[in-house]
């Protein structure tokens, strides 16, 4: 059989047939034929590459474009994880005489014409200044006429204002609709939506068919209301912030950054999408193991550093006995940089899961702690506070409590590793592991459901010296 990989015996093959029609055997071996032969054995070739690069695509496994990424996870009703805004503290500055009132919702622009949103009301009185929270994100609201009822009608957004889409409300002739997930539990009276994401990276919404989900009615008016944000924005603090104020309210009126507002985060990128679409189809928002809750938050909640979930069975287990109290509870556990109250945003998400006879209780991080003791002789061709700064990083990175590549427990194999992998200018710091002793101190491990272990940098000791 004929091997079309090989430019050269697929040429012979073409050849070859060249010589047993009687019609060519005379060009057979011209230089016409052989340049023809040389030209199909280059199209053999591109033909079979292409044909296997189509078959990897149809994998999601091994596709590489993001629309075959896409195409797998519209097919398993999987939505990609929607950016999420920064935020921050502006602070207010009054210097009119007369006291002025800062509704919710004001517009404030940066240099960059990055549009941020004032989160709750104050009133400043003259000559003073006070400090909102303020979050980056702008509102656009799209109107849809439909002109006739038609089962499973879509509305799909343009994909560059789709990649913004942190939030979205859908209202048919001025009343709110409710979101739902593959219809579930609808009937054809359910004033529900469902959401979808193409292949084409566009986030949309879909209505029912009249039997799962009710359709609307002819000549009804659809309203998308849209949060948009530009997901990982960075503005540093003492910056000014000027309102989009036409009416002139905000005469004498100036916003400074008295914070830096970050935290965000952009939308969910190819290679995260492939990974949760492989694992996807056993959750699926169903909500019915442990680790189902756990999945779930993070995807509504990305910011979450530390998130646990367990239940009644585990915490009996935890605690030692038995009580009525743990019956149909889930126990949850949560905890997220500078947000102390992240836990009642999660409990009103879980409270919001149509399970019923499900109770969750919130149960406080506890911080545990561990202190290193790192002893090490150092190549002399290194600056010594360079390695130093390199080495906190390094533990820092995986260690810390604010971390978001914490690994959940600390093992001296692990810190090992870390020192023995260590760089500096691509070349080892330390010439082998008997250049490096390490000892852990502290809680290295978590005991409880809700103990989150992190490095203790304060009181841990780094001892350098040159080999």
């Amino acid at each position: 059989m004929t091997n079309y990989f090989d430019k050269q015996e697929a040429k012979a093959a073409f050849l070859a047939m060249a010589r047993s029609k009687p019609a060519l055997q005379g060009i057979a071996d011209g230089q016409l034929m052989d340049m023809l032969g040389t030209h199909l054995g280059l199209v053999a070739e591109a033909a079979l590459y292409n044909a296997d690069r189509n078959l990897q695509e149809s994998y999601l496994a091994t596709a590489i474009n993001r629309s075959s990424v896409l195409a797998a996870a519209y097919d398993r009703n999987y939505i990609p994880r929607k950016p999420k805004p920064s935020s921050g503290s502006v602070r207010v500055v009054n210097e009119s005489s007369v006291s002025k009132s800062v509704p919710a919702g004001t517009v404030l622009i940066s240099d960059d014409l990055v549009r941020y949103e004032v989160d709750m009301p104050v009133v400043v009185g003259a000559g003073q200044n006070a400090l909102v929270s303020v979050s980056q994100v702008s509102r656009e609201s799209l109107e849809y006429t439909l002109a006739s009822p038609i089962p499973y009608y879509e509305i799909l957004l343009e994909p560059e204002k789709s990649r913004q889409v942190h939030d979205i409300k859908v209202s048919v002739n001025g009343v709110e609709w409710d979101k739902t997930r593959l219809f579930r539990n609808t009937n054809a009276e359910s004033t529900v939506w469902a959401e979808i994401y193409t292949p084409l990276d566009q986030l949309g919404v879909r209505f029912g068919n009249g039997i799962f989900g009710k359709i609307p009615d002819a000549d009804s008016t659809v309203t998308l209301e849209l949060i948009l944000t530009s997901g990982d924005v960075v503005l540093l603090n003492e910056q000014s912030l000027p309102p989009i104020d036409p009416s002139g309210a905000f005469s004498g009126v100036e916003f400074i950054s008295g914070t830096p507002l970050t935290g965000g985060a952009n939308m969910e990128g190819t290679e995260e999408t492939r990974r949760n679409t492989l694992y996807y189809f056993q959750f699926d928002e169903k909500h019915e193991w442990d680790d189902d809750y756990a999945f779930m938050l993070r995807q509504k909640f990305p910011d979450l550093l530390f998130c646990k979930v367990w239940g009644e069975e585990k915490q009996e287990k935890m605690v030692g006995f038995r009580a009525i109290e743990h019956i149909n509870h889930i126990f949850f556990s949560v905890y997220a940089t500078g947000k102390p109250l992240i836990n009642a945003d999660v409990l009103a998400e879980l409270q919001a899961i149509p399970e019923y006879n499900r109770f969750f209780v919130h149960t406080p991080v506890a911080h545990q702690k561990f202190t290193f003791s790192i002893e090490g002789k150092i190549k002399r061709n290194f600056v010594m506070h360079e390695i130093e700064t390199e080495i906190r990083a390094l533990i820092e990175r995986y260690y810390g409590q604010d971390s978001k590549d914490r690994r959940e427990r600390a093992l001296v194999r692990d810190f090992y590793k870390l020192m023995n992998g260590l760089t500096h200018n691509g070349i080892a710091v330390f010439e082998s592991q008997d250049d490096v002793f390490i000892t852990l101190t502290g809680t290295k491990e978590p005991v409880k459901f809700y103990d989150m272990v992190s490095v203790n940098m304060t009181d841990s000791v780094l001892e350098l010296s040159y080999a």
